[in-house]
């Protein structure tokens, strides 16, 4: 439908854009449904339109384009088609999440439509938003200030010179916690996308986002599985906007080693061949957050950590660990438990994942069900997405059989019951393999910072494609994109459980050893040649996996290999910008090399 150019307003209005989040996918779903699916959007859209003056100028597929005449029409009918697509009884599978956008600015009409910079503007404000969010521009707010909007920060848009400022509608009775915006943002930061929207958190979330206006040292504690990581990774987001200087990811989940707090800290700022000093010069004077993930293993790094701020001032830290760091000026957030329920976010969180696992399942025909289950879990997120992730097989009923059948439980009397819940998860997760499946895992506990499909065959002495892509599907392992290819990972707590498991520790230590010990043999021509930015980035995805071979050789005195290791890589310590650390490894090796005529 096209609106003709003479019945288009000229001058002063505010553009509609909105399209279907996901409609490739709603399509899969819903095969011969999705053209009614698709015909209910719109009829509910067209009705909102109507209904507050709006002027339709045209469609495509399932996307809008419309006017209003007057800003607060245009918000009105906006949050009303939120409101009322969330209400629709959508078919299971056929929920549809639109994304909307306005902006305010000069109506310049074309051969037929509308053109210029403002409705263009419009088109990018839309496409930067997520499902079942309005986003819209500083002149809308400015125009329509009754409304409640919550602060997006500035952003680059995708053809647009200018900064543009924007702002997202707070909708009644609607989530107000989304992703990104799929934009670039002008502050610098290198937080990892958040695959999906935090459930049960908005207090806390917005808690802390409070607390680090006021506070320079901010630590966020609970066991392990809480979901302490991606508490802080949604306000690190939330958050960009106030850091001038940017916001910066560190994660220390397979760092064990004090001293290498500062050089992790450095790599991830883009700080080389720093000293602590230096380290601390680079950082201050001027607004920044680090977020340090995972740092209950380098307690013995927080005076070091202490001495940092106090010369990086105004420099922010956002920490994550299982015990407070007890750092004069830390504010901890203790992290509790998610609230159970009929309409609880435990309940909210198992719906959410046990629908990924299987599409068709729906809460309301288990929700008495999961409701015992998620209180059986003691509202702990990783317990809760474990179980969740077993939807595709058992009903509610049935994994809530299993936990009253002593599957789920462990006999740690002195361990916390929410420690017991996780492990007792992982421990179920980890008894409905195969035995190849549980060597698989077990070969791939002895990793740090992930590995290669190759990496992963030569420590488990066979082909573990069809292992591990049974256990990506359990959740039980993460596939990423690293620089030669797909990475497997483990979260913490299935590391830990399956390192526990192992029977062959050493030889299985010994066989990663030789395996990273070729690889920086590998490394040692190409890092002098047309190759080395190739072999910069391979090392840098396995620097975590050469530490853990580095220590090994350390621990069975194996001298030469560990200076053969350093011989091969020390071009990469230098191209990365980490000779300190180079300086550091040689170090220790020579300190233990006892023979009489040292290499």
């Amino acid at each position: 439908m096209t609106t003709h150019t003479r019945d288009l307003p000229a001058g002063t209005v505010t553009f509609f854009f909105s399209d279907v989040q996901d409609s490739t996918g709603l399509l899969q779903r819903l095969a011969n449904g999705y053209r009614e699916v698709l015909e209910r959007h719109a009829e509910i859209i067209r009705g909102c339109l109507t209904a507050h003056d709006g002027i339709e100028v045209s469609t495509e597929g399932d996307s809008f384009f419309a006017v209003f005449l007057r800003v607060p029409d245009a918000v009105a009918a906006a949050g009303t088609i939120q409101q009322r697509l969330a209400a629709e009884a959508w078919p299971v599978g056929g929920t549809v999440a639109v994304r909307i956008g306005l902006h305010t600015g000069t109506a310049q009409l074309g051969f037929d439509n509308y053109v210029g910079l403002d409705v263009n503007r419009a088109a990018r404000i839309s496409a930067a938003g997520h499902g079942g969010q309005v986003v819209v521009s500083e002149t809308v707010k400015t125009l329509a200030p009754d409304a409640a909007y919550s602060d997006l920060g500035e952003h680059i848009l995708k053809g647009v010179e200018r900064l543009e400022h924007l702002y997202q509608l707070d909708i009644p009775g609607l989530p107000q916690t989304f992703p990104p915006l799929r934009t670039r943002s002008v502050r610098p930061n290198n937080l990892p996308a958040l695959a999906s929207r935090i459930i049960g958190r908005n207090k806390e979330a917005t808690e802390l986002v409070d607390l680090l206006t006021v506070n320079r040292l901010v630590t966020i504690t609970g066991p392990g599985g809480i979901g302490k990581t991606r508490l802080a990774l949604e306000v690190a987001n939330e958050s960009l906007s106030r850091f001038e200087e940017g916001v910066f990811f560190v994660d220390l989940s397979a760092v064990t080693d004090p001293d290498l707090l500062m050089p992790a800290i450095a790599s991830a700022v883009g700080v080389h061949h720093a000293t602590d000093d230096g380290l601390a010069a680079a950082l201050s004077g001027g607004e920044r957050l680090l977020l340090l993930d995972n740092l209950e293993q380098l307690s013995a790094a927080a005076p070091r950590l202490a001495d940092l701020m106090a010369k990086a001032a105004p420099l922010t830290v956002l920490a994550t660990s299982q015990v407070p760091l007890r750092l004069a000026g830390e504010t901890v957030m203790r992290l509790a438990p998610l609230a159970s329920g009929e309409a609880s976010p435990a309940v909210e969180l198992f719906a959410a994942r046990a629908a990924q696992a299987d599409p068709s399942f729906d809460i309301e025909d288990h929700r008495s069900d999961v409701v015992r289950l998620v209180e059986a879990l003691d509202g702990v997120p990783l317990a809760i997405e474990l179980a969740a992730a077993r939807a595709n097989v058992l009903t509610p009923a049935q994994i809530l059989d299993r936990l009253a059948t002593g599957v789920l439980r462990t006999t740690g009397a002195d361990r916390p019951d929410r420690h017991r819940s996780i492990e007792a998860a992982v421990e179920w997760s980890y008894g409905l393999l195969t035995p190849s499946q549980q060597q698989a895992l077990q070969a791939l506990s002895v990793f740090r910072g992930g590995a290669t499909i190759d990496a992963v065959e030569a420590v488990l002495r066979r082909d573990p494609l069809d292992e591990l892509g049974e256990l990506v599907d359990r959740s039980l392992v993460v596939a990423e994109v690293g620089a030669v290819g797909k990475r497997f990972d483990l979260l913490t707590s299935v590391s830990l459980y399956a390192t526990s498991r192992l029977d062959n520790a050493n030889e299985l230590a010994e066989r990663h050893a030789r395996w990273f010990c070729r690889l920086a043999d590998d490394a040692h021509a190409p890092l002098d040649g047309d190759a080395r930015a190739r072999w910069i980035s391979i090392l840098t995805g396995d620097l975590d996996n050469l530490r853990a071979t580095m220590d090994h050789l350390l621990v069975r005195n194996e001298i030469a290999r560990g200076f053969d290791l350093l011989g091969s890589t020390w071009r990469f310590f230098q191209s990365s910008g980490r000779l300190d650390e180079l300086d550091l490894w040689l170090g220790r090796f020579f300190a233990a090399d006892e023979t009489e005529a040292p290499t």
